[in-house]
């Protein structure tokens, strides 16, 4: 085996490590969704995420620079990712929330098209609309018991989606290191929590407020911080060893750790017309990464 299929192997071990994992923290935020309010859990993400990130940048010794009004732009767009993922899993089944967020990469599509003037063909068009019937096949069977709920997960995608069109656009070509740069976006993003807890104790917001934690509610908190962090780096290592174009399809390992997870921890249960829409929603995907080019 040559040294470049060895990093590929290894960069793709990586990916796969990291898509199984990540619905681990997920399901940590909606089981605390049932006694903490959302915000709170999306400001102790961003809080305990910074902590981490000093750790890390100090033992690595790792040059901090100035930030700027672009990397506040991206933590705006990162808030709005977290809160609105974190409001659909208080709301959605763990498998429904993820499955909707992941016509993400349709809205990268689109947005790439609108604002970057990348090329846009017949089948990234074909691959945008079946990603929406997917998403009309997951949202239909659930809609007396979910409603709008169902937005949530689209909303997330919404921001995300402009989150990576934003980093493509402001930040290519520079000169940063990726922790320093994950640094300010955590640390803009805990500064507008602070202030949206801060609105919401004087409006009485039940998203907005801060809640009583006991150890066992820290503990997971600060689980789910790191599986988080730990996910990024897992990923900035892979894209190290392997193509994007490998890697990016194994995002929807995903889906089937959310269904596991959702059915041990939360006792839910999927109907064929879910299994059907994701099944849709990852062909749309696959679509779209294969007419990349």
């Amino acid at each position: 085996m040559s040294t470049a299929d060895k990093s590929r192997r290894s960069g793709i071990f990586l990916m796969a490590l990291a898509t199984l994992v990540i619905p681990l923290s997920d399901a940590i935020a909606k089981y605390l969704s049932e006694t903490l309010s959302v915000g709170f859990i999306s400001w102790s993400r961003f809080v305990f995420g910074s902590l981490l990130l000093l750790v890390f940048i100090y033992l690595k010794k790792i040059e901090i620079a100035k930030p700027n009004l672009k990397i506040f732009f991206l933590a705006i767009t990162v808030s709005g990712t977290i809160l609105s993922l974190f409001l659909g899993l208080s709301f959605l089944p763990l498998a429904n929330n993820i499955a909707l967020f992941f016509i993400e990469p349709l809205v990268v599509l689109l947005l790439a098209a609108l604002f970057l003037k990348e090329k846009l063909t017949p089948l990234k068009v074909l691959s945008v609309i079946l990603g929406l019937i997917g998403v009309i096949i997951v949202i239909r069977p659930n809609w007396s018991l979910y409603g709008y709920s169902s937005f949530f997960p689209l909303l997330a995608a919404l921001f995300y989606g402009t989150y990576l069109t934003l980093t493509r656009s402001f930040l290519k070509g520079a000169d940063r290191d990726p922790y320093e740069l994950q640094l300010w976006i955590h640390l803009f993003a805990t500064g507008i929590f602070s202030l949206l807890l801060l609105a919401g104790e004087f409006v009485a917001n039940p998203i907005f407020f801060v809640s009583f934690v006991d150890v066992w509610a820290v503990v997971l908190l600060l689980i789910g911080a790191l599986i988080a962090l730990g996910v990024h780096i897992l990923v900035l290592k892979a894209f190290k060893k392997a193509d994007a174009s490998v890697l990016a399809p194994l995002q929807y390992l995903e889906i089937p750790g959310a269904v596991v997870l959702g059915f041990i921890i939360f006792q839910d249960i999927l109907d064929l017309y879910t299994f059907l829409g994701m099944g849709i929603i990852i062909a749309s995907g696959l679509l779209v990464l294969k007419t990349k080019t």
